[in-house]
């Protein structure tokens, strides 16, 4: 009697395309895995716009792929120039400033339409009020009712 082996996946040949979120990617091994060898990679490695976990299988020959510790990606805290009245001037955009309590980053989602163009830039700009808003990872920042 001959015992079967079950065929390994190899870095040509072998891909699977999944989505997540918006967009296709596709998967394929980093190097000739053995039939039931696992390897992780990140979201944002397929979609910027998303973070988590990816557990990528090999399983007789074909890739598996789950993706379902995927999350649409949090804002990170960014200093950012912005245009106010005519002037350049900069903004700090953290979980704090914005208001998004005091977490490590901003949710995906968040938005305030109520924040002192004061806390955005340590007292240098007055008015306001400001709108920030976070979506898949980036800031949006409406600074338009903000005086230099």
């Amino acid at each position: 009697v001959s015992k079967c082996q079950a065929l390994p996946c190899t870095t040509s040949g072998h891909t699977k395309t999944v989505k997540v979120g918006d967009a296709m990617a596709t998967v394929a091994a980093t190097q000739t895995m053995e039939s039931g060898e696992t390897w992780d990679m990140t979201c944002g490695e397929l979609n910027p716009k998303y973070e988590g976990a990816v557990l990528a299988k090999c399983l007789f020959g074909n890739i598996s792929v789950d993706t379902s510790l995927c999350v649409p990606a949090r804002c990170q805290d960014e200093v950012r120039d912005v245009v106010v009245n005519g002037s350049e001037t900069i903004v700090t955009l953290t979980a704090e400033a914005v208001g998004a309590t005091a977490e490590e980053s901003t949710p995906h989602r968040f938005v305030n339409s109520d924040i002192s163009c004061a806390d955005l830039d340590f007292g240098l700009l007055s008015g306001g009020p400001a709108r920030v808003s976070c979506a898949f990872g980036v800031y949006t920042v409406n600074v338009e009712n903000c005086r230099p």
